[in-house]
């Protein structure tokens, strides 16, 4: 008994001096690969932990990334992690979900070689038309109205419309029939009936027709909102390409939530082609100074979101937001 009690003793002494040791209640090696914070229609953020004392000098700690299996540094991609905090927690936003559907990471500490911890394998979740939190005012849609997944189009609509046509002109448009015979939304007689209406009635507006509950189109406010992060630190806008459709991604870094803004190009007489795949155009519910137009914000690769007026008329994308 007492000889069998001093080897139980011995193991459980060398078992303290071992490479592992308990944080919050979880039990890690030099460096493992734990389980993400956060997983979107297209981002994951991973997490990793590792032991503070090979954080020496020029050593470095983040993930390997790949869309195969072994995950390793030759077929995966190296990205490293700014900071490792006082807990040895470290984090990294990654892309690429939307790509394949399948991503797989792990952590590493680089002091000269590679350490590795376990791969961890993160699938898209199903797509669901859901209000994003960016940090704003207000959550925006993760899809355009009438688009069944974050990249496609949707459906274009005249400005105070709710029916997807394939044309757009004055002589269809629901609220008159040029900019001199309005019958809604006119603050000057020259310009036909006064209602001197500014923001889009409810039961006007396309998104919360289409999804009831408390969606509706984005003010100019809200909408200026948005664009005046372009350049912020906190978020990250990407022009990028899902399955042929390019646009920006906007990504707020301190939750990894993002959503995606196809360029859907403008409907015109008879199609909605215009500039589909280079330039996105989106209405506002607020009406412009001159109320034959409305407020819309449009951009294209390269150059900074605005918010500009076109004619009521014109059939453009929508993207709810909600309170």
């Amino acid at each position: 008994m007492r000889r069998t009690y001093f080897l139980m003793m011995a193991i459980l002494m060398l078992l303290s001096f071992s490479g592992c040791e308990k944080i919050n209640n979880l039990t890690k090696d030099v460096i493992t690969t734990l389980e993400p914070t956060n997983v979107t229609w297209d981002d994951v953020f991973m997490q990793g932990w590792v032991d503070l004392s090979l954080m020496k000098g020029s050593t470095t700690a983040g993930f390997i990334v790949s869309f195969l299996p072994d995950c390793s540094p030759e077929t995966g991609t190296v990205e490293m992690a700014h900071a490792v905090n006082e807990k040895g927690i470290f984090t990294v936003l990654t892309s690429g979900l939307a790509e394949n559907g399948t991503l797989y990471y792990r952590a590493y500490v680089n002091d000269g070689k590679y350490r590795l911890g376990d791969v961890r394998m993160v699938k898209a979740p199903a797509y669901d038309f859901g209000a994003v939190d960016l940090g704003l005012s207000v959550k925006w849609a993760s899809a355009n109205v009438g688009a069944d997944s974050p990249y496609n189009y949707g459906s274009f609509y005249a400005w105070g419309e709710y029916t997807d046509k394939l044309g757009f002109t004055w002589g269809n448009y629901k609220w008159g029939t040029s900019a001199y015979d309005l019958k809604k939304y006119n603050g000057q007689s020259k310009y036909g009936v006064v209602d001197n209406k500014t923001q889009l009635d409810l039961d006007n507006d396309v998104a919360r027709f289409k999804h009831l509950g408390n969606w509706r189109m984005p003010t100019e406010t809200e909408v200026k909102e948005l664009f005046y992060h372009f350049k912020d630190g906190g978020y990250k806008w990407e022009w990028k390409t899902y399955n042929g459709h390019s646009g920006y991604k906007v990504t707020f870094k301190y939750n990894g939530n993002s959503i995606f803004l196809p360029a859907s190009g403008a409907g015109t007489g008879t199609s909605a082609t215009e500039g589909k795949g280079e330039k996105g155009y989106y209405w506002a519910s607020t009406l412009s100074g001159a109320p034959y137009a409305a407020c819309c914000f449009t951009f294209e690769n390269g150059k900074e979101p605005e918010v500009s007026y076109e004619e009521r008329y014109r059939g453009f994308t929508v993207r709810a937001v909600t309170e």
